[in-house]
């Protein structure tokens, strides 16, 4: 049992379940815009997903700790590094195009946390815009991405995707920046530093709603987009109203993260069913 949660905890951090989350979101969103899924991009965007968020998570710690990392971040670390060398050696078979937006990706993320030019500060030190960072490069990639691969200009309705997407993931956010409150600095002015937990809970709520009710607003109906938004929105409500300072240890970094790979489940049943 011991060695079980010991995985399922290397699982969880060593940022494997976000990955499956990001590429959930860009199977779900290849659905919609009705383009081939593509094996070989889809591991591409594993190994970026694990590599970025690894690398936002413990770059700043690995820094603090030197040579004497503990046990489990340098086992990360190795686990990191052998995914970044698979990543690069995915690349050789993408086109320009695709690298090209993962590249741009890539820049934000590590903005995030190394300056970018001399004498210049990082994205983290701007109060309040790590949900932002996070929501923007989550949509990107999951919307972005394959209109990239696949050369094609994006229409409304993929505008429409993208910033239900973006809405969505800002959304799926909060609950880990409330389960963060007491860890957090004050310099970070995450959202429920600045208005609280219920505010922040309602913003959540607001911001998920919208996305759903943006399904309407596009010009071709389809019954499954439909439905799998609002099963989106209801189980991120659910977790919303259930999100605490002091909440169960897999609320967020579990539950919260197996929403999209929920609403991909759903889509291929729902489809396979469809088609």
């Amino acid at each position: 049992m011991a060695v079980l949660r010991a995985l399922f905890d290397f699982y969880l951090k060593g940022s494997v379940h976000v990955a499956f989350a990001v590429c959930a979101s860009q199977g779900s969103a290849t659905v919609f815009l009705g383009m081939k899924f593509s094996p070989l991009l889809t591991l591409f965007t594993f190994l970026a997903a694990v590599s970025g968020y690894n690398f936002v998570k413990y770059a700043e710690r690995a820094r603090w700790y030197h040579k004497s990392l503990p046990r489990e971040l340098k086992t990360i670390q190795i686990f990191s590094l052998i995914c970044f060398l698979a990543l690069i050696g995915c690349g050789l078979f993408l086109p320009f195009t695709t690298l090209a937006g993962f590249g741009l990706l890539s820049l934000l993320t590590m903005a995030y946390v190394v300056p970018m030019l001399p004498q210049a500060k990082t994205l983290r030190t701007l109060a309040g815009i790590k949900i932002f960072v996070v929501a923007l490069v989550w949509a990107a990639t999951a919307v972005g991405i394959p209109l990239w691969h696949e050369g094609v200009l994006p229409s409304a309705d993929a505008y429409l995707l993208f910033v239900q997407f973006f809405l969505t993931v800002f959304a799926l956010t909060i609950p880990f920046e409330i389960r963060d409150l007491q860890v957090d600095g004050l310099d970070l002015k995450t959202l429920p530093q600045a208005f609280g937990v219920q505010k922040s809970r309602y913003l959540g709520i607001a911001a998920v709603l919208l996305a759903a009710i943006l399904e309407g607003f596009k010009d071709d109906f389809v019954w499954y987009s439909n439905i799998y938004w609002l099963l989106i929105a209801l189980l991120t409500v659910l977790g919303l109203l259930r999100a605490k300072t002091e909440q169960p240890p897999y609320l967020a970094a579990f539950w919260i993260e197996s929403i999209p790979i929920a609403g991909l489940i759903y889509l291929y049943f729902s489809v396979g069913l469809n088609g």
